[in-house]
């Protein structure tokens, strides 16, 4: 089976693919993503960890 590397904006774009893979951990660095949250692929994280990478609150872009 070929694994391919997904980013969070492409999970946002698309819903759960067929033969996705499950995790049982995902490693977050800084901030926890849209993808992490989604109904569609928040069942596939597995227990969710974000770790702190020392980047700065004041250093996140505002939206």
């Amino acid at each position: 089976m070929k694994h391919r590397i997904v980013t969070a904006a492409q999970m946002k774009e698309i819903e759960r693919a067929e033969g996705a893979a499950h995790a049982d951990l995902t490693v977050t660095f800084d901030s926890y993503k849209p993808l992490h949250m989604a109904e569609s692929s928040a069942p596939l994280c597995g227990k969710i960890v974000c770790a702190d990478i020392g980047i700065q609150d004041e250093w996140h872009p505002e939206f």
